[in-house]
């Protein structure tokens, strides 16, 4: 649930400064906007990592 309330606030912002490309961006604008793609990036890969993991708890037979 947390993905996709980031994804789409990432959306929202990108559309925004996308939008006021021509008045030109504020540099914290895209600092907020880069740390957000980051975080999803690491929650991304820690809910395949748990997936993973419980799938070869599965096939060890555990």
């Amino acid at each position: 649930m947390a993905i996709q309330m980031l994804t789409l606030w990432i959306r929202g912002r990108y559309t925004a400064l996308k939008a006021s490309r021509d008045a030109g961006s504020l540099s914290g604008e895209m600092a907020y906007l880069t740390a957000a793609v980051l975080v999803l990036g690491g929650m991304v890969v820690v809910a395949i990592r748990t997936n993973v993991l419980g799938n070869i708890g599965i096939i060890g037979g555990e």
